[in-house]
């Protein structure tokens, strides 16, 4: 492709993938853009559930390894007043994930929904979690992505006016800032993540003004219709 007459350029999600293919493909920098992924947007507004019930505290994702699994279970312990809720898995993940929260009361193992099901689920929610590890999988084999990954899931939470909690991984640092969009915690300290989650609790303020600066930067930066504003415009003249 890249040697073809009719390439225009390429088009990555993060500026380490940019890096990768200017060492490896002898391409000028101009050539390559970086579009981080985006999403559409949730007309909503913020919500933190204050009734007995409990909050609600959302995953939503793939199972294997490198997504967190394991610190939201140990978050689950630390966190009674919360309900934690587990979505996405294939068959034998979810077992195996079910398992593992047996003994754990307020841990949810949703398992997979469909697509169109994901927007309504996480209004249901009040936090919603993406606790990647420092080596993020892949389910089909030892390759990890950590290095240059733009989760999607990242844009439909900052869309959804819920706040997030994320792990501090650098390559997530291109789009999330700390304490503005977001609370970025270190992903094998649950004590961070713990106070992050009582903090957005106990902080309403706090709860509104992460989830307000996410969805606006959405809007302003990430939606699909922006992204390609920003693509044509680097292209097409």
């Amino acid at each position: 492709l890249i040697k073809s007459k009719n390439f225009l350029g390429l088009i990555v999600i993060s500026r380490p993938l940019k890096k990768i293919y200017l060492e490896n493909y002898n391409l000028d920098e101009s050539k390559v853009i970086v579009a981080p992924d985006g999403a559409d947007i949730f007309a909503q507004t913020p919500k933190l559930n204050t009734n007995s019930r409990g909050v609600n505290i959302g995953y939503f994702g793939h199972l294997y390894k490198g997504r967190g699994i394991g610190l939201i279970l140990k978050l689950a312990k630390k966190c009674s007043w919360g309900d934690f809720y587990i979505y996405g898995g294939t068959k034998n993940d979810i077992v195996s994930v079910k398992k593992r929260a047996l003994n754990i009361p307020n841990v949810k193992v949703k398992g997979y929904i469909e697509p169109q099901e994901v927007q309504k689920q996480i209004h249901k929610m009040d936090i919603l979690l993406a606790p990647y590890q420092n080596k993020v999988g892949l389910k089909s084999g030892n390759l990890t992505t950590e290095k240059w990954m733009s989760p999607l899931k990242i844009f439909e939470y900052m869309s959804s006016m819920r706040p997030m909690i994320c792990s501090d991984i650098d390559v997530l640092k291109e789009v999330l800032i700390n304490n503005y969009n977001c609370i970025l915690c270190n992903p094998e300290n649950v004590n961070e993540w713990f106070n992050a989650l009582t903090r957005l609790k106990e902080d309403y303020s706090y709860y509104q003004k992460i989830s307000i600066n996410a969805q606006k930067d959405i809007l302003e930066k990430y939606s699909w219709r922006q992204r390609v504003k920003n693509i044509l415009s680097s292209y097409v003249s």
